[in-house]
């Protein structure tokens, strides 16, 4: 009876399993051990079948002697048994922890969901800007060119997209300035990170011939494709621009004084913020307004910043505030809180401006990126010849901001605007060639050799890829300004 009584609870709990098997379209082998984690169901019942029928034998056994005998043998069974099961368990929690690793990941960077899958989507990136300058247009949509590069770029290049690495996302000549360090070295860096990020390097460089085209309204791409070359060999650097030369012959402690003079000439008594002198009398829905000027929202936003500024040890002092937004650029929109302070590096008057960062940066349309101050590291530690405390990212109000000095260079925007004016276009090409070849030399420090063997092999079918991939490019941004 016993022995019955075992064998039928166990085929009754088989003919259970079979019919909820049948029940998802799938019947399950009777006789064969479960394979795959899917089918642990099983093996538990059929375990739990098996151990029944070992303890009912086990009771049956007369001699004492005998059943122990039994049992002993019985104790390496179970313990198969166990081991089994808990190596299931085990391989459940390391799978577990691995997607919660990779859950906390992604919410370290941007949404994938911003990427745009259709043309409509990216058609929606473009920012309509009041001008008929093609590069203004070409410089105030980063986002639309990363989301169409995103989507389009696999039709006109190869697996050289493949080579992906730190960008600067908005190549153009106002976007790079010189730098220099209290211990006396001068050098080139990127001035506005608002863009940067991760992408494919190659696509990089063909927004910044993008941007000299629509600039100069001629075609140099080969010059500065070769320039570009030539920096990721490390070849001899090409003749330095006269106004990038004539930054990089002053000294930090001239940077102070006359960063210092500027920052005199710009305040009203007690170190209030002259925002008459501040704006510019040609945008006067641009220019710098006072505390008393705004809402109480921005109000609150400027002192909430203020006292992180303070935190930071950067600034002994924080005097006044200051706000404006600009209509055109990367930026348009974001706020730009202006302080007049006083630093606590140099333990002079300065002038800083803190500007808000997008939520999503124009490389976020193209590949997921990392939080602001995490991207804007990376990308200083390529796109600069060495790193400068004046200048970083802080968080406040529930946003990021890219805070630095005012007039903290010498590289204007006039002698480069000078020379695109210019009826000989030598110099503003040399100039253009050159800071290709400074971009290729920073990418130089993070691609692989394969990537510049391919570059120079293949370098005029990737310039024939690269005039064609602009040419239809110039014509979507004519249809989409024509729609507006």
């Amino acid at each position: 009876m016993i022995i019955l009584a075992c064998f039928g609870f166990g085929w009754g709990l088989r003919i259970c399993f079979h019919f909820n098997d049948k029940s998802n379209g799938r019947v399950p082998c009777r006789f064969s051990r479960p394979t795959s984690i899917n089918s642990s169901a099983e093996s538990s019942i059929f375990s739990f079948k098996t151990t029944i029928g070992l303890v009912c034998i086990a009771d049956l056994i007369d001699s004492k002697e005998m059943r122990n005998k039994f049992i002993r043998l019985l104790v390496p069974f179970f313990i198969a048994k166990f081991l089994m099961h808990a190596k299931r368990i085990l391989i459940w929690f390391v799978v577990l922890a691995i997607a919660t690793s990779c859950s906390h990941f992604n919410s370290d960077r941007s949404p994938a969901s911003v990427i745009p899958k259709t043309k409509a989507q990216v058609d929606a990136l473009w920012f309509h800007v009041d001008k008929d300058k093609k590069d203004s247009m070409i410089k105030s949509n980063p986002n639309h060119y990363w989301g169409w590069m995103k989507l389009n770029a696999p039709n006109y290049f190869d697996d050289i997209l493949s080579f992906e690495g730190q960008v600067t996302a908005d190549a153009h000549y106002f976007n790079f300035g010189d730098i220099h360090h209290s211990d006396g070295r001068n050098g080139i860096g990127l001035v506005d990170i608002d863009d940067s990020g991760e992408a494919a390097l190659i696509l990089d460089i063909v927004r910044y011939i993008l941007f000299t085209q629509a600039a100069l309204n001629k075609d140099i791409s080969e010059e500065i494709f070769s320039a570009y070359i030539e920096g990721l060999k490390q070849s001899k650097s090409p003749k330095v621009p006269p106004p990038i030369q004539a930054s990089l012959k002053k000294s930090y402690r001239d940077l102070i004084e006359d960063n210092l003079k500027w920052v005199k000439q710009n305040l009203k008594a007690d170190f209030e913020l002259d925002n008459k002198k501040l704006s510019d009398p040609k945008k006067p829905e641009e220019r710098l307004r006072g505390m008393k000027e705004v809402d109480e929202e921005i109000q609150i936003k400027a002192k909430n910043l203020a006292k992180v500024l303070e935190r930071s040890g950067t600034f002994s002092k924080i005097y006044d505030e200051g706000y404006r937004t600009t209509r055109s650029g990367s930026s348009a929109g974001l706020d730009r809180f202006w302080f007049s302070t006083k630093s606590a590096l140099t333990d002079e008057l300065m002038i800083i401006e803190c500007k808000q960062q997008a939520t999503n940066p124009a490389t976020a349309y193209y590949k997921p990126q990392k939080r602001h101050a995490q991207r804007v590291q990376a990308v200083l530690n390529v796109y600069s010849d060495f790193q400068i405390t004046e200048r970083f990212i802080i968080d406040a109000n529930d946003s990021s901001y890219w805070c630095r000095p005012r007039e903290w260079q010498y590289l204007k925007r006039s002698p480069v605007e000078d020379l695109i004016k210019a009826r000989d276009k030598k110099e503003i090409t040399n100039y253009s060639a050159f800071l290709a070849y400074w971009l290729g030399l920073k990418v130089s420090q993070q691609a692989p050799k394969r990537y510049v063997e391919r570059l120079e092999k293949y370098k005029a079918q990737y310039v024939e890829a690269i005039r064609k991939i602009l040419a239809d490019y110039d014509r979507e941004i004519t249809r989409l300004e024509r729609k507006q």
